[in-house]
């Protein structure tokens, strides 16, 4: 009879056990789940500016090199002449927009790394395999 009673009180044990390691993966899931949500609306937040300042100066881009060739265009009409240099506005123009991009690259590659080197964070911007289910 006490062999069963222990029996009984080790399987007692063994469920508060697994109900515990339960609870506490429940608990880091949902912890893991604000922190995602989190660092996604605080990546929004801080490149939302940047990708605003690197569609203007694409814009203003867009906007001097069109006007650029309508230029060139119509000076085509008055008769045929040697090809002229590269305008001022159209280099400053093109430099300008390679520096925004850059700068908008170098940001965004110092957050990854930097969200990389957290190693909670880590393991959620790693995408999972094909074959795993999401829940």
């Amino acid at each position: 009879m006490t062999a069963s009673l222990k029996d009984t009180d080790e399987i007692a044990r063994a469920e508060a056990q697994v109900a515990e390691q339960r609870a506490k993966l429940t608990r880091s899931l949902q912890a893991a789940s604000r922190s995602g949500e989190k660092f996604a609306r605080k990546l929004g937040r801080e490149l939302k500016p940047a990708v605003t300042a690197a569609v203007v100066v694409a814009g203003a881009a867009a906007v001097v090199g069109i006007s650029v060739a309508l230029a060139k265009r119509s000076s085509r009409n008055k008769g045929w002449r040697a090809p002229a240099q590269p305008s001022l506005l159209g280099n400053a123009a093109k430099a300008a927009g390679l520096w925004a991009l850059r700068a908008l690259a170098r940001r965004a590659a110092q957050e990854l790394v930097a969200r990389l080197g957290q190693p909670e964070v880590a393991h959620e911007l790693v995408a999972p395999a094909p074959n795993q289910v999401q829940r």
